[in-house]
């Protein structure tokens, strides 16, 4: 890294400084110096193929002072030991620093090469609905749904039906027919208003399902109660599932399905 360091004092080899020292010896030899690597094309590859940038013009200038040597001395060979030995030196420093930005570059291409899978894969979930907010959401919801519970649990429906959209549908193992809509909804959560008595409740292994503006949120309740003079008991055990849509920025239950826990059939099943 410090043959490329941008102050000459800070590299282990200054250039230029062995540039003009070979200048000064073509000059008392009245030998005419080559062309520098600015001023004209090599017609002769450099010892070493780079990319551009400082380490290719080290290399231009190793071999321009290679030019140097050979005129003034008739050929590199015969040029003093110090002088062929600082170039070999420089040489060697400058290959290092090729190998050492090769295998820099090899490990930024492998990893592009996987941050552009990631992004492939991670814009492949976005467009199938998948978002970074799943965590959240699950929380929210369970939250909501765990509002509307301690409501219910008071005799409040309210809870409910503020969460519920417009076009809510229903399902209950009381019921015969699906209800349809929220009014719908209202008007058979009537009679039951003030009537329901839970002192507590477990919500067991809630789930969410997300993609996009639909979240599933699934889970068992038991809820327990007591009768005046007695213990704590449970009174229904059920299974729920409850589907949200994400509505103008809050999320609504748009279809609600209750169902007993492995209840206990009276009736011989159907043939």
């Amino acid at each position: 890294g410090k043959m490329l360091a941008k102050s000459p004092k800070d590299r282990p080899i200054d250039a230029h400084r062995v540039h003009q020292d070979l200048l000064d010896l073509l000059r008392e030899r009245e030998v005419a110096a080559p062309p520098t690597p600015e001023a004209e094309p090599l017609s002769v590859a450099a010892p070493i193929t780079l990319a551009a940038g400082a380490a290719d013009q080290w290399a231009r200038r190793i071999f321009v002072l290679e030019q140097m040597l050979s005129r003034a001395f008739g050929a590199k060979q015969r040029a003093p030991g110090e002088l062929t030995g600082l170039l070999d030196e420089v040489n060697q420093l400058v290959r290092e620093v090729v190998t050492l930005r090769t295998e820099s570059m090899e490990a930024q291409r492998k990893s592009m090469a996987a941050h552009c899978a990631h992004l492939a894969i991670h814009g492949t979930l976005h467009a199938c609905g998948y978002d970074h907010e799943v965590p959240a959401h699950a929380d929210s919801m369970e939250a909501l749904e765990r509002a509307a519970l301690d409501r219910w649990g008071k005799g409040d429906p309210g809870g409910y039906l503020d969460l519920s959209a417009p076009e809510v549908t229903y399902f209950d193992p009381t019921r015969e027919t699906r209800i349809n809509t929220w009014d719908e909804l209202k008007a058979y959560y009537a009679p039951i208003t003030g009537k329901v008595k839970v002192t507590r409740f477990d919500m067991l292994e809630p789930k969410v399902q997300y993609s996009s503006d639909i979240a599933v949120l699934s889970f068992q309740l038991i809820s327990y109660g007591e009768k005046p003079g007695g213990p704590e008991r449970p009174l229904a055990r059920w299974n729920s599932t409850e589907v949200y849509r994400r509505i103008e920025g809050a999320w609504k239950i748009i279809h609600t399905h209750w169902s007993y826990i492995k209840p206990d059939l009276k009736t011989a099943p159907l043939e």
